[in-house]
Formats: C-alpha cells, structure tokens, sequence
C-alpha cells in the first residue's frame, strides 16, 4: 500500500541522481509520519542538488556549446545563484590597439556580458519550484541580455584575465548584475552592469 507509494515516488525522484547519492536510510521508507516529514527533508535536499547539477550544466553550455566562447577561450573558475567567475588568456587576435599591445573593448565587453548572463541563468535556475526539464529548456531560451554598460577604467594589459559577476536584483522577468574584470596582477581593467531578460 503507502509504503510501495512511498518507495515509487522516491524511486522516480532519485533515479535520475544515484551518481550523487551514495544510500538512502531505510527508515526514509517506512510510512509513518515521520518517515513522511523525512521524506519531504529529502526532497528538499534533493531540488537544491537538482538545482546544482543543472548550474553546472550551464557552465558548460557557455564554454562547450558556444562557438565565440571556445574562441575566447573562457574557463569557468565558479558559478552559483549569487556569484560567477571566469578566466580567458590573453590572444594576439585580442589587439585593440597595435602600439600598446591591450584588449580591444569588444572583447571587454563581451566576457563582461558573458558572466553576467551566466549568473544571470544560474539565478533564474535557482528560483525554479519545478524543475521540469521542459519548463527549464523554456526558461533558457528566453534569456537574453535587455542592456549592458562597461566602463573602461585601464588599458587592457596582462597574459591572464578574470571576469566576475555578483547578483544586484533577480527578479521573475528581469536580472541585474555588476561585473568586473581584472588581470593576473589584480588590476582591474574595468566593470560593467548587465541587465538581463529571465522569464
């Protein structure tokens, strides 16, 4: 009766995730009540791992699937709701400016929009209910970067470079983000606010 309910419904939801989950307690099966508020722990546990597993998903999406990315060269150092972190090395095709040897702004801006759009899909991500592979497809596809503004506040110099982003606003339609980019000395070569297109 309940407990065969019971171990279905557990079957569906973690089959997809037993690489990441080593054993459940047995006692998770029995039907009792508090089996049952176990059981809603787990599930719990078990959305904020979903959540996690497609947030890594996206990064590789952005460096594996996206043609410019591989041109850039873009590694994801980390990525959550809250905040991102990539690094690309520094290409002679990156010149801007012949005699100074730095970055051309299109690049600045474009690494700067891609972290920001990153963090921007992983917070989107993380305010899903359902995780229905259908609805996060749909969501996905509608994001899309509304405005950017990137101040350039040095010269472009340095044989590595980090950009980051940090959540300003998530909201159902509309995301905000401040990022930065910096050299492998610190510098900071400039930021940017992107506001992205979410639901």
């Amino acid at each position: 009766g309940l407990k065969a309910i019971y171990t279905a419904l557990l079957i569906l939801t973690i089959e997809p995730l037993l690489p990441a989950i080593n054993a459940l307690p047995k006692s998770l099966l029995i039907p009792t009540e508090t089996c049952i508020l176990r059981w809603f722990g787990y599930k719990k546990r078990l959305i904020i791992m979903n959540k996690a597993i497609l947030i890594d998903q996206v990064a590789k999406v952005f460096v594996e699937q996206m043609p410019f990315n591989q041109f850039l060269q873009i590694k994801v150092k980390f990525l959550d709701a809250e905040q991102a972190q990539i690094s690309f090395p520094w290409q002679d095709v990156f010149i801007g400016n012949p005699a100074q040897k730095i970055l051309h702004g299109g690049v600045i801006s474009a690494v700067l929009d891609n972290v920001g759009g990153m963090l921007a899909a992983a917070a989107m991500i993380d305010k899903l209910t359902e995780l229905d592979i259908s609805n996060v497809q749909k969501k996905l596809a509608t994001l899309g970067t509304i405005d950017l503004r990137t101040d350039y506040l040095r010269p472009g110099k340095g044989s590595e470079f980090t950009a980051s982003a940090k959540l300003i606003r998530s909201g159902n339609k509309v995301c905000v983000c401040r990022m930065e980019l910096h050299n492998e000395q610190s510098v900071q070569i400039a930021f940017g606010t992107g506001t992205y297109l979410v639901g």
